[in-house]
């Protein structure tokens, strides 16, 4: 027990009070942000939950801030009446 103390006591104190890190500068992000891309099937439900569900926690936990956010919608659905139309995909 007395030599764990003998190790560890000055190792504490060089990492407590070493001139590195007493003169090291605050860590700062980089200024560029994160490239994300989101291609999303439009009007489609599963594209829908997934960006209402789930994308949504980038904005509750500010990580938006760090990203830059771009929201592709594509596809071939289409609105005829009051019935969507989807392409049938195999998965």
């Amino acid at each position: 027990m007395a030599s764990l103390r003998v190790t560890i006591l000055p190792l504490l104190f060089c990492m407590f009070f070493s001139p590195y890190v007493l003169a090291s500068k605050p860590f700062r992000l980089d200024s560029s942000k994160v490239s994300l891309g989101l291609y999303y099937e439009s009007l489609c439900l599963y594209s829908a939950n997934f960006i209402v569900n789930y994308l949504v926690k980038l904005f509750e936990d500010d990580l938006i801030c760090i990203m830059d956010l771009k929201l592709v919608p594509w596809g071939n659905a289409k609105i005829r009446g009051n019935d969507l139309q989807l392409p049938a995909r195999p998965l």
